[in-house]
């Protein structure tokens, strides 16, 4: 991967407003509904936290899911 490119430093969950929000290296943020994303569309609150970033930033880990979602540019 690219040096330059946006990674992501932060996740969560949030129930308020029922979307994964992302935080990336360039400052910015992006947020989706789980049910946007493949494999994540039958996914409780529960299971959306805790999350982890992959190390290369590339993708997101779902440990109670054990299901991965990867991020490309």
């Amino acid at each position: 991967m690219r040096a330059d490119l946006p990674r992501a430093v932060r996740a969560r969950y949030d129930r308020r407003l029922g979307r994964i929000v992302i935080e990336l290296s360039n400052k910015l943020a992006v947020m989706f509904a789980p049910e946007d994303a493949e494999g994540l569309d039958k996914a409780t609150p529960a299971q959306l936290e805790p999350n982890e970033i992959s190390p290369s930033g590339f993708g997101l880990y779902f440990p109670k899911m054990d299901g991965d979602l990867y991020m490309s540019a």
